[in-house]
């Protein structure tokens, strides 16, 4: 997985997250790959995160 956050020069307390990713499930090599085939997956995501424990004035408690 490729993941990459962006902030602001203050930090606000929220994030944006946005990224690769490759996902494979194996099938273990078993004799009968026709009933149980392995899986090869790309995915793009994005996010928003943001820190709970921030107060308004931007203190933390």
């Amino acid at each position: 997985m490729l993941q990459s956050q962006l902030r602001s020069k203050e930090y606000t307390g929220m994030g944006l997250h946005f990224g690769a990713r490759h996902l494979h499930i194996s099938n273990g090599n078993t004799k009968t790959p026709e009933r149980n085939p392995s899986h090869d997956s790309n995915g793009l995501f994005a996010g928003l995160s943001w820190d709970l424990k921030k107060e308004r004035n931007g203190k933390y408690k």
